[in-house]
């Protein structure tokens, strides 16, 4: 994943760059199936973008919305010289 995505352009063509910041993470990802984790899943987001909390869902909003869960192993990082 990168963040803060930057292109640094110059009159020399082979003289372009990029600053950015990027993590690199190694681990196990799987579908989250189980009903009541999807839901508190979808509430934890919800929050973060809202600042509010107590959505209800439909079963049928929760049917189609496909989770993955990611269990980090481990995890770097690194950003550009620039």
């Amino acid at each position: 994943m990168e963040s803060s995505v930057e292109l640094i352009t110059s009159d020399i063509a082979c003289d372009w760059s990029l600053k950015y910041y990027c993590i690199i993470g190694f681990g196990k990802a799987y579908f989250v199936d189980n009903i009541k984790e999807k839901e508190e899943i979808l509430e934890i987001i919800m929050e973060k973008y809202s600042g509010r909390k107590s959505f209800s869902f439909s079963k049928e909003s929760i049917d189609k919305t496909e989770i993955i869960k990611i269990e980090i192993k481990h995890i770097t990082g690194k950003k550009s010289k620039q």
